[in-house]
């Protein structure tokens, strides 16, 4: 079957009081939600796609006792309240984000997982966009969906690369780059909007009222959320 795994920071204050928001105008409360909404709707997405939905959980770089358990509890609470079903959710193991990914892959993999996509931290994706990407999975070894700036929301995988640096930026080409090496069957599919700092936050959102403007469906909670923040409108 194919498995989905999304990846994310846990939504607690000391993982965004140093993330690559913390230079914005959110204060800690509005940068938690923030994160929640952005895994909410991308939890929504892989389910409604009916893929095998895996949420792993970066690691925080915190001396406070327990702060790895209080990660996990987090988002295991966040979608409780969110999801009609808690997902499997896992700790993210390895040195780097690069090796954490390599570790996820292959382990699904080996696992028996027919494919193991991977959906990165404020990717806007879809149902109709998960689709797609399963579906050429199917034929191609590897499936990338690029996001603005070089940077990668998506990676769909039938077989390992070389995960090492493998996120080195332009990530989107070093990925590319580790597929052909492996003599892998690679592809694209089209750019996807990635929250991922404050400059893409500002696309993101002006993208989002667009949408609404005229019609077109929107992430829900991250929608709801750009509503109830004045810094962001």
């Amino acid at each position: 079957m194919p498995t989905i795994v999304v990846r994310t920071p846990p939504p607690v204050e000391a993982a965004v009081s140093d993330g690559p928001f913390a230079e914005t105008a959110l204060d800690t409360e509005a940068l938690v939600t923030l994160r929640e909404a952005l895994l909410i709707d991308a939890c929504r997405a892989v389910q409604a796609s009916g893929s095998d939905l895996l949420v792993t959980v970066a690691p925080i770089d915190s001396d406070a006792d327990r702060a790895a358990d209080r990660a996990l509890d987090a988002v295991e609470a966040t979608l409780d309240r969110d999801l009609e079903t808690t997902p499997r959710i896992e700790p993210q193991v390895g040195s780097t984000p690069a090796a954490r990914l390599g570790n996820t892959v292959t382990h699904l993999i080996e696992a028996g997982a027919s494919s193991v996509g991977v959906v990165f931290s404020g990717a806007i994706v879809d149902r109709a966009t998960l689709d797609q990407a399963t579906i050429q999975l199917r034929t191609a070894d590897v499936v990338l969906g690029p996001a603005p700036g070089g940077r990668v929301a998506y990676a769909g995988f039938t077989a390992p690369i070389d995960f090492a640096d493998a996120l080195a930026s332009p990530a989107i080409r070093t990925l590319a780059e580790r597929a052909v090496a492996a003599d892998h069957d690679a592809t694209t599919i089209d750019l996807i909007a990635r929250a991922s700092d404050p400059a893409s936050l500002d696309g993101v959102t002006a993208l989002i009222e667009a949408r609404r403007l005229v019609g077109d469906r929107v992430p829900e909670t991250l929608a709801a959320w750009i509503e109830t923040v004045d810094e962001v409108r």
